[in-house]
């Protein structure tokens, strides 16, 4: 699942893990202290991403290896990175 994960991002990787855990969006909103499960959800459409500590709270309650974690988030900015830097001469970025 890692290299799936790599490419899909934090945000796939957060919603197929809640759901191998068979964990709601609701009952991990409550976990982490909000009321509405559209908290799980903004992460899980990747309309913003968690916070570090949010994260690292995602995967107590996920049963995520932190290193895990570490290895998707490092691989998701490198390529973040790398199109930035990289980018074809002409492009906008």
């Amino acid at each position: 699942m890692a290299s799936r994960t790599k490419i899909k991002g934090l945000s796939a990787f957060l919603r197929e893990t809640r759901i191998e855990k068979s964990i709601t969006q609701l009952q991990a909103s409550r976990a982490l202290g909000h009321s509405s499960p559209q908290y799980i959800s903004n992460f899980e459409r990747g309309l913003c991403e968690p916070s570090l500590e949010t994260a690292m709270k995602l995967c107590e309650l996920y049963g995520i290896p932190r290193r895990q974690l570490y290895d998707i988030m490092v691989e998701m900015y490198q390529i973040e990175l790398e199109a930035k830097i990289f980018k074809k001469p002409g492009r906008r970025s």
